[in-house]
């Protein structure tokens, strides 16, 4: 099958409106993690984050797809980077096209940018929770080694009936 640079261009352009969508999703879900990484919103993170795993999965497909089609076009226009494409010396609705992917493609890094951004803050909130946490866990420790210390254990009465044989 022989496709043309207009139709590489066409389908990249799909993939990458497609891998748009995805990551507006996942910037969504990452968003809401920022609000749900609390004390009582543990279980609520658990959701999203296997939610955000399965978009994430998804996307993996399509890049796979989009990097195969990505290298049949630098192939065929004779370039190493969507940059050196010159949209000028394109025809039809090719240049559109490329004008098109050039435009998603820097959407689609800022888009990153910002998840990668809110990422890292939600990385720092759960490191603060789990330090929190784990310092209540050590004073529950502490305070069950005082309760132990101090625990009068069971009083073991003296036994009357001792067996004595001679």
């Amino acid at each position: 099958m022989d496709m043309t640079l207009g139709k590489y261009l066409g389908r990249l352009n799909e993939l990458q409106q497609k891998k748009m969508v995805l990551l507006q999703k996942i910037l969504t879900l990452t968003r809401e993690q920022t609000e749900t990484i609390t004390e009582n919103g543990l279980d609520g993170l658990n959701r999203l984050i296997a939610e955000k795993q399965l978009w994430i999965d998804s996307l993996k497909k399509d890049d796979e797809e989009f990097v195969t089609c990505f290298q049949k076009l630098k192939k065929m226009a004779g370039i190493s980077k969507l940059d050196q494409l010159d949209v000028s010396k394109l025809e039809g609705t090719a240049s559109e096209d490329a004008k098109l992917l050039k435009n998603l493609t820097a959407e689609i890094m800022e888009t990153i940018g910002v998840i990668s951004e809110i990422e890292k803050v939600n990385s720092e909130k759960s490191k603060s929770l789990l330090s929190k946490f784990s310092c209540e866990v050590k004073k529950l420790n502490q305070g069950k080694k005082m309760v132990k210390a101090y625990k009068v254990g069971p009083i073991n009465p003296p036994s009357y009936f001792v067996d004595k044989k001679k």
